[in-house]
């Protein structure tokens, strides 16, 4: 499978090159890239208060919210937004919604594909409306 190939990808917070590193908003974009959708790169959905916070408008014209947890209906490139710790905000994208597969970028482990199980706290669930 294609996303194999971020595995291992060292976390560098900011950096779009998996030759330096990513970080799981860039991890996002390149998997949405890989899956032929054209995402800009001030686009990734999070939590609509970091976008308030930093002053910038929530990114919605891109973005469908299609719920708060993923279900079977989940889709390849399905973003899930999650807050692993208080205050601290995730973003991973599925690769493999048949066996519930995510790719993202975590500090202290780099790029990992994993089980959405694994994800702690989900807040929310979009879709790219290209």
């Amino acid at each position: 499978m294609w996303y194999f190939k971020y595995v291992g990808v060292p976390y560098k917070r900011h950096s779009s090159d998996p030759k330096v590193g990513l970080d799981c908003v860039t991890a996002s974009r390149l998997a949405l890239r890989e899956l032929g959708f054209d995402v800009p790169d001030c686009a990734i959905p999070c939590e609509e208060e970091d976008f308030v916070e930093l002053g910038l408008e929530f990114p919605d014209r891109y973005w469908e919210h299609i719920g708060d947890k993923p279900t079977d209906a989940s889709a390849a490139g399905d973003v899930i937004c999650n807050e692993p710790l208080r205050g601290f905000h995730h973003v991973s994208v599925m690769v493999n919604p048949s066996e519930y597969r995510i790719l993202t970028a975590m500090e202290g482990r780099g790029a990992v594909v994993t089980h959405l199980r694994f994800l702690k706290n989900i807040t929310g669930v979009y879709r790219f409306k290209g």
